[in-house]
């Protein structure tokens, strides 16, 4: 029975700290354990009524068809989605139908659908949806309504999440262009006169927003710049799945994958350090394994030892048989005096960096000229 990538990679972490000579590498390991063993789906709520595009949105986050858009969802429940590998938790919430009445908490007050909802998890960015035909009159879509309901968000913890008000569905505003790439200027110029209506609004209610941007989910409008606005809010256990789910986020799977690589790169480093020969190839060797599969996973590959496998294979004898020879070379320089540690550790670190790059130019479908490519993920 193959071993789950999860089990792996906490024992080889609980493996790494009890080694005294990378004692000082805890910022490291700890990341490692963040990224890959605490890894968890990113939490996206969206607060807006119905009609608002939330649903819309969320798939053109996703770049599926994962969240029902023909008919309204539980309120006040998180949805967990998995849209063949892109996980992500996304909640709904209508500001203006929030109360369940007749349920009570410990305190005996009643609890709204948000509360539960935020009772079960702390969402790591909300969004405000805001359609044009909301900004109409001059109840400005309820925002009043909005504006309450997020502030009871912010009291309920003492680190309120981010909150981005989004202009949706930009592809209605007049006049109506069918077909038309780009735009015309008269359409960009009523879709950002509505934009800075939505901006003064919010302001003016005192939300704190981190940003006001224009979307549209069927021309994805503003969706790239959204998603990596998202992935910037993520913390450390949601980035890792954040940047296979929102694969809009300019740079966000490589940034990962480059962080990952550092963070084994700089550990294969200290370990190879150790003065006797052979004793960091059980270490160093899972290591990379449990690296090369991680990035297979942010390309969209399951994460498991048959995708590094298959990378591995990818590289045909010519690879294979260098990856042999540079560790053989590894043992063995450290049988010489003095100097022969440090060198064994050079070609520790950087030849894990090498698998890395090789790891991300073919399952990211990026990287060096000449670097065997499985294509760019979906």
């Amino acid at each position: 029975m193959t071993e789950s990538p999860h089990g792996a990679v906490e024992q080889l972490l609980d493996v790494l700290e009890k080694l005294p000579f990378v004692s000082t590498l805890k910022r490291d390991i700890e990341s490692l354990r963040s990224v890959l063993y605490e890894r968890r789906a990113p939490r996206i709520a969206a607060v807006g009524r119905p009609g608002s595009g939330r649903s819309r949105l969320g798939n053109a986050l996703l770049g599926k068809d994962a969240l029902p858009t023909d008919r309204p969802m539980a309120p006040g429940q998180w949805l967990r989605v998995d849209a063949h590998g892109s996980r992500i938790d996304w909640l709904e919430i209508d500001p203006q139908n929030g109360e369940e009445p007749s349920s009570k908490d410990d305190r005996g007050a009643t609890l709204p659908l948000l509360d539960r909802a935020l009772a079960e998890a702390v969402p790591d960015v909300v969004l405000v949806p805001i359609a044009p035909g909301e900004l109409d009159d001059d109840q400005t879509a309820g925002l009043d309504a909005v504006s309450e309901l997020l502030a009871r968000v912010g009291a309920f913890y003492e680190t309120p999440p981010p909150i981005i008000a989004v202009l949706s569905r930009v592809d209605e505003v007049p006049p109506a262009i069918e077909g038309a790439d780009p735009w015309p200027e008269e359409k960009l110029q009523a879709i950002d006169l509505l934009r800075q209506r939505l901006e003064a609004a919010v302001r003016e209610r005192g939300l704190g927003v981190r940003a006001v941007l224009a979307t549209s989910a069927a021309g994805d409008v503003g969706i790239e710049e959204l998603s990596s606005l998202i992935f910037a809010e993520l913390p450390e256990t949601a980035r890792l799945e954040g940047a296979r789910a929102l694969g809009r986020a300019t740079g966000a799977r490589r940034g990962v994958a480059n962080q990952i690589v550092h963070s084994c790169s700089t550990l294969a480093l200290t370990i190879g350090l150790a003065p006797v020969p052979l004793s960091d190839a059980f270490i160093i060797a899972p290591l990379q394994v449990v690296m090369v599969s991680a990035i297979a996973h942010l390309g969209g590959s399951p994460w498991d030892r048959k995708a590094a496998l298959e990378w591995i294979g990818s590289m045909g004898v010519v690879g294979g048989t260098g990856m042999g020879l540079r560790w053989t070379a590894q043992q063995l320089v450290k049988l010489i005096p003095g100097a022969g540690t440090l060198v064994s550790a050079g070609i520790a670190g950087a030849g894990t960096a090498t698998l890395g790059q090789g790891a991300i130019a073919y399952f990211l479908g990026e990287g060096p000229k000449g670097l065997p490519r499985r294509g760019t993920p979906g």
